[in-house]
């Protein structure tokens, strides 16, 4: 069995708005709540299909999250939390970016680690731990999903360069199998980093604390921030303001937080309060040739 990472970017307050949301959601949320609970029964009806039985469905899962608890104590929930905070993801999120698909992500990353380590890349940097290291924080606890799938992981845009710098530094003494999959990384997290900071000098949202999922502009003026968008589409920033596609594979997240960047960093944080980037699963080394797919 394969694992796609994929990654994307999403503001961490427009996410945290559906968790523990008492029912104060903008006529906007609400619309896509109604959309995430599709997604969510599409994605129960698959897993019956499959005979797949969580003890907890998928759509109860989101429920259960808008209602700010975890407290099912099936042995799988986890897997349906997971899942179901994907969805909330995936409907105020930028559309997915693939990293790459791997048979063994989990344990290909960790061997990154150890590698990196040993050529001293600082532990906060190593990429399994913003792969596979949970939600940010201040979301709800979930449950560690059983097999470790899905999996949520995140990285504020602050530490996207520093990070892709560090890997850079290393590169020529990783061992060879590690090479073209850290290179890639490397690439993918210069072009996020790049994409913040064009947006940041060029934007006047982007950076500052806002409504989540307000269609206005700062001043109230209904059509001005589609000029912004305007700006952004020109800074590549399609990526943070596009809605998510809803790409039916199993994914491994990545959030990183955007803040006003420093957190995402950034001021609108991933989740913490402006955009952020979920990152999902990805391709193989040639260290572990029965472990690449593709």
């Amino acid at each position: 069995m394969s694992h796609n990472i994929w990654y994307s970017t999403a503001d961490k307050a427009d996410v945290q708005a559906y968790l523990g949301s008492t029912g104060e959601l903008s006529a906007d949320q609400l619309r896509r709540l109604a959309g995430m609970r599709k997604d969510a029964r599409a994605h129960q009806d698959d897993l019956d299909r499959q005979g797949v039985d969580w003890g907890l469905s998928v759509p109860d899962a989101l429920d259960h999250l808008v209602a700010a608890h975890t407290g099912s104590d099936a042995e799988y929930a986890g897997n349906a939390y997971h899942a179901a905070l994907q969805h909330i993801i995936d409907h105020n999120a930028s559309d997915p970016s693939h990293l790459g698909t791997y048979s063994k992500p989990s344990t290909f990353f960790g061997l990154v680690d150890e590698e990196m380590r040993r050529l001293g890349v600082p532990a906060d940097l190593l990429p399994h731990g913003y792969l596979y290291g949970g939600p940010p924080p201040e979301f709800p606890y979930l449950p560690y999903a059983i097999d470790g799938y899905p999996a949520i992981g995140h990285l504020p845009l602050a530490k996207a360069k520093t990070a892709a710098d560090a890997y850079r530094s290393v590169l020529g003494d990783l061992d060879s199998g590690f090479r073209y999959d850290v290179q890639v990384l490397i690439e993918k997290l210069e072009f996020e980093h790049e994409e913040w900071a064009c947006a940041t000098k060029n934007i006047g949202w982007y950076t500052q604390p806002r409504t989540p999922s307000s269609s206005r502009s700062r001043d109230g003026t209904p059509d001005a921030r589609s000029a912004t968008a305007r700006t952004a589409e020109r800074c590549g920033q399609h990526v943070a303001l596009r809605r998510s596609r809803r790409v039916r594979e199993q994914r491994d997240h990545i959030c990183a937080e955007r803040t006003s960047f420093d957190i995402r960093a950034a001021d609108r944080p991933m989740h913490a309060g402006g955009p952020h980037r979920l990152l999902r699963s990805g391709g193989l080394g040639e260290r572990l040739p029965s472990d690449r797919v593709a």
